[in-house]
């Protein structure tokens, strides 16, 4: 919490250390939802948040202000396994511009090939499965996930927009479905960037969803600046909270009410 991250943050800074890492494994794998933090004192949120976020917010906190403490600065800050690119502007919006902030998770390769999720570098990495790309795509999207590693794709397995557009205002009607995606499929083999198949058959086209989310993490992280970031990420929040669904939402919330509640 926010009481013992800041008692740790003084003890590492008399101890002269600059560089920070924290794992986020534990707080980003507890499923329950808080109605209250502690930041001096016992204080209420707007709404249920799910902890991770009102946990990773108070944690980033503490450091930072166990580092003010001793009056030394923190140089940087890693969050080992962050694993929601939403909880970026979070960590913008709670440390120090002096302190240089990185991260790094897995979740971008269990999401790219269990779950066959591209992160939409136009919507804040928001997660899009092959059946809501297809789905996009037959609605009428021709730029869709630009990455040079659907570019790459989509030369390797080919990609036809309107052929696939056509074939399905003219001869199908139905749900988009995981088989009509098969490589073989009418419109697998239409939209190859989005092909996929229970065999392994479509290995390439996973490390290419695997690289192309990869690429939206870097691309997002270049994005926060490394001047008035606290402003920065509380407009990012905000704007998030609009888009989001209830639980990132939810949580973004918990988040901005910690950090407006906290000293800037």
């Amino acid at each position: 919490d926010y009481s013992t991250a800041r008692s740790a943050a003084r003890l590492a800074a008399e101890a002269g250390v600059e560089h920070v890492a924290l794992g986020y494994a534990g707080i980003n794998s507890d499923p329950t939802y808080a109605d209250s933090y502690i930041l001096g004192y016992r204080r209420y949120l707007p709404q249920n948040a799910p902890r991770r976020y009102v946990r990773g917010t108070a944690i980033a906190l503490g450091l930072r202000d166990g580092y003010r403490d001793t009056g030394r600065e923190l140089k940087s800050f890693h969050g080992l396994g962050l694993g929601s690119l939403a909880q970026y502007p979070v960590l913008a919006a709670a440390f120090d511009n002096h302190t240089t902030i990185t991260v790094d998770a897995t979740s971008p390769l269990h999401d790219a090939v269990n779950d066959l999720v591209f992160y939409d570098e136009n919507d804040w990495g928001n997660r899009v499965d092959v059946i809501e790309a297809a789905e996009r795509v037959l609605a009428g999207e021709d730029e869709l996930l630009i990455s040079p590693f659907t570019r790459h794709l989509a030369e390797e397995f080919g990609h036809y927009p309107q052929q696939a557009r056509d074939w399905w205002q003219n001869g199908y009607a139905g749900e988009v479905t995981r088989e009509l995606l098969y490589p073989q499929a009418p419109l697998g083999s239409r939209l190859g960037v989005f092909a996929s198949a229970p065999d392994g058959s479509t290995a390439v086209q996973a490390r290419g969803r695997t690289a192309h989310n990869h690429w939206v993490c870097d691309l997002l992280s270049s994005e926060i600046p490394l001047e008035d970031r606290r402003d920065w990420g509380l407009a990012q929040i905000e704007t998030l909270i609009q888009e989001r669904k209830y639980s990132t939402r939810s949580g973004l919330i918990g988040a901005q009410a910690i950090l407006e509640a906290a000293e800037p």
